[in-house]
């Protein structure tokens, strides 16, 4: 008991500092999604501060705690138990889905704790889809006639393609995608034919067999009742669960296997993990953010840090800056009123005195006005400028 609690402090904690590193970092920018949740909870934080997506740090880290016990409840396994956990912690898909506030990774915590805690299968499988159809209706959509079952195939076929899974990512998604490379780490494909050796094979296991069937139905049978047009990582997010679970098994038993036949070989496998694992880190760290930075509120935000500082004069807004007007009427405490103009209003409007206004490149053009002769501007990572401030304050 005291050797479990031990490993399971140190899972949460294992979790918690690696989805904790770089908080503010990867992605350094406040989404859309999160300033929706945000407004819910009628939370409104400085333009630099995400501490708010510690609570995403948490809720993952307990998803991946009530894991372990799961495994440990069915297998008395710690080894086996750690594998899976340690696994799903440092997989790229559960860390990129860590990084921001959002209520996805809420249906993670959800199905895992009803797995551990309730015992009775038929009443764990039927409350799970009660809540599975809830949060399909009340969170993603309300209207079950947007299924499209004629696509529901095709996206199965795609979502268990091994390009997909673990070479190419979603390819819909460039916020979830990660620089080369897919959902979980090159290694892990041998590993999860490994995993699946292990515990339907090797007939090792049966309580857990049947526990992960459960698990893969049930995301199989969410995967189809959510949305097509939701992205891929968010609706297949129980199965790539599933598919973690085996890696980790694959992973307790290679290790099981290369221990009893040669030590040396067992440290060079933990090398090439190793090697894999900083890899995928390096690319995380060094090219996540600037590869899918189009998709963030970088220039939004930099744009409202400079109008609440220069917020003397009264601010408009283009059609096409609407997104801009978002987000800066989330981070003035104050709630002051912005105006969107017209586009043929922007050239009587934005020429007069004591006025800001921001515009896109479309705006100037639309006005006849030379984008190199405002000075102040606001883009992404990759440098390209997005909003322009006129007059140059």
């Amino acid at each position: 008991m005291k050797k479990n609690l031990l490993m399971t402090t140190f899972v949460f904690l294992l979790s918690f500092f690696i989805k904790g590193l770089f908080i503010n970092k990867i992605p350094n920018s406040i989404s859309l999604q999160e300033i929706d949740l945000l407004h819910i909870f009628n939370v409104a934080p400085a333009v630099n501060d995400f501490s708010f997506r510690f609570v995403s740090v948490v809720v993952t880290s307990m998803m991946t705690v009530l894991l372990f016990n799961l495994i440990f409840l069915k297998t008395k396994n710690i080894l086996l138990s750690l594998s899976a956990s340690v696994v799903t912690i440092v997989s790229p898909w559960i860390i990129i889905l860590s990084r921001t506030l959002n209520l996805h990774i809420f249906v993670l915590l959800i199905v895992v704790g009803m797995i551990f805690f309730i015992k009775n299968r038929k009443v764990r499988i039927f409350t799970i889809i009660f809540l599975l159809v809830l949060i399909r209706l009340v969170f993603i959509n309300n209207n079950f006639l947007s299924i499209k079952f004629e696509s529901i195939l095709p996206s199965l076929i795609s979502l268990f393609d091994l390009r997909t899974i673990f070479f190419h990512g979603d390819p819909l998604s460039p916020m979830l995608r990660i620089p080369l490379t897919g959902y979980f780490l090159y290694i892990d494909l041998f590993m999860f034919f490994c995993g699946i050796y292990y515990l339907f094979l090797s007939n090792q296991e049966k309580k857990l067999t049947t526990t992960m069937l459960d698990l893969l139905y049930l995301g199989l049978f969410f995967f189809i009742i959510v949305p097509s047009d939701i992205i891929m990582t968010v609706r297949s997010e129980l199965v790539l669960l599933w598919i973690n679970i085996i890696i980790g098994f694959g992973y307790y038993y290679i290790i099981i296997f290369l221990k009893k036949v040669n030590v040396l070989f067992l440290l060079t496998f933990i090398l090439i993990v190793f090697t894999n694992t900083a890899f995928y880190a390096e690319s995380l760290i060094n090219h996540f953010d600037k590869m899918n930075s189009v998709e963030w509120g970088y220039a939004e935000q930099a744009t409202s840090k400079y109008l609440i500082n220069n917020d003397k004069k009264q601010i408009y807004f283009s059609p096409s800056s609407d997104k801009a007007k978002r987000f800066l009427t989330f981070f003035e405490h104050d709630k002051k009123e912005y105006l969107t103009l017209q586009l043929n209003q922007l050239s009587k409007t934005c020429f007069g005195s004591n006025v800001i206004c921001v515009l896109t490149e479309f705006d100037l053009n639309f006005i006849n006005f030379n984008k190199n002769l405002l000075k102040i501007n606001f883009g992404n990572d990759s440098g390209l400028p997005i909003y322009f401030i006129y007059p140059n304050q």
